[in-house]
């Protein structure tokens, strides 16, 4: 499981959840809102209609119903005993509610997206293959991202965050490789990666340009802040961008950059080494230019 989704991301989104759950805690304590409970029981209600073994509970002569109930209790046990701990008691007594009524659902045979039409990807210049190829997969639920963090703009930081995030999330986009002929309606290759780099930019930009604004407009006096999350975020996509084409080849599928993206965000975090981690990117990009002239040049 942790091949699939990638040692990155889990490094990147652990302390982001944890940091979450803390606030849903606070919230839960000093107010009167059971917002971790209704948390909680969202994240169930998620992953009960995204179950594959409803067939065969269904097959072991007793009530389905019990048998994710309790899976559910025993998964969620930890947290359930950290409310009580810390007398969120309201929290505790809304999920032993509403658990049962969730775990009696017996979800349709297929899932919400395959209800859901392919996500349009016309508006996204072929020149930014990637982004067609990660809108299509994942369009509907970026898009549900792109809008809560527009809501949430006002908050200090969000505009910031979704920024980088928004690059961080691009990073599995680069793993597919274009075919051969595909690439070749992009010949000639003399400025192959000028006209690359300026669509991408112009996409990812102009589809962030609602953000930069309302960044600017609530915070305004963090503006320099705003300018080295736009910065971090286009070196990213820069670095994704060479190391994909640095690895292609008329008969791959996939350039899978992990492991060497975890190095470069690495040197981006710790201020001395970010010229080590920008020569690095120049070092890609010599290589994809000379692994395109290897093959078209």
């Amino acid at each position: 499981m942790l091949q699939s989704v990638g040692w990155i991301y889990v490094c990147l989104f652990v302390p982001i959840l944890m940091i979450g759950i803390l606030g849903l805690l606070e919230r839960s304590l000093t107010g009167n809102y059971p917002m971790t409970a209704l948390a909680f029981l969202f994240v169930v209600t998620s992953f009960h209609f995204q179950r594959k073994d409803h067939d065969f509970l269904d097959g072991l002569g007793a009530s389905p119903m019990i048998y994710r109930l309790l899976d559910y209790l025993l998964i969620f046990l930890p947290l359930l005993v950290g409310l009580l701990m810390i007398a969120c008691s309201l929290d505790v007594l809304l999920v032993f509610l509403i658990l049962p009524i969730i775990a009696a659902i017996r979800p349709p045979q297929k899932s919400i997206g395959d209800y859901m039409p392919t996500f349009p990807v016309s508006f996204i210049p072929l020149m930014a293959f990637e982004w067609r190829s990660g809108f299509r997969r994942y369009g509907w639920g970026l898009m549900l991202l792109y809008i809560l963090a527009l809501v949430g703009s006002y908050q200090m930081g969000v505009g910031i965050g979704f920024t980088i995030l928004l690059a961080l999330l691009s990073i599995g986009f680069f793993d597919e490789l274009e075919e051969k002929t595909l690439l070749e309606v992009f010949k000639p290759f003399d400025r192959f990666f000028q006209r690359k780099i300026y669509w991408q930019a112009l996409f990812f930009h102009g589809l962030m340009l609602p953000h930069y604004i309302l960044s600017l407009v609530f915070h305004g006096q963090f503006w320099y802040l705003l300018l080295v999350a736009i910065l971090i975020a286009e070196s990213i996509l820069l670095f994704c961008l060479f190391f994909k084409y640095a690895h292609w080849h008329p008969n791959r599928r996939k350039a899978y950059n992990q492991v060497t993206m975890g190095l470069y965000i690495g040197s981006l975090i710790v201020p001395f080494l970010a010229p080590a981690g920008l020569f690095y990117c120049w070092v890609y990009y010599k290589k994809a230019k000379k692994n395109l002239a290897y093959y078209y040049g």
